[in-house]
């Protein structure tokens, strides 16, 4: 498979694993981005089945886990 932006795809793998391994679904991913990416989407990022286009969408991704990192930090 070849992706448009490899460094997407790797980007958003990680931190969707990272946001997972805190506990996060990924329907709750979803929520918690506002819905502006799909659970099936963000499933297919994790799966790396395909890649982000919008790379708005990758900084979401990176701010909902600096978010959840400090969260975690607070307990």
């Amino acid at each position: 498979m070849t992706f448009r932006n490899p460094n997407a795809a790797f980007r958003a793998k990680i931190v969707l694993d990272k946001l997972t391994d805190y506990g996060l679904t990924i329907p709750e991913i979803a929520r918690r981005l506002g819905n502006r990416v799909s659970e099936k989407t963000l499933r297919r990022w994790r799966n790396a089945k395909s890649s982000p286009v919008n790379s708005q969408n990758i900084t979401h991704l990176e701010r909902l886990l600096s978010r959840v990192e400090k969260e975690r930090l607070k307990q």
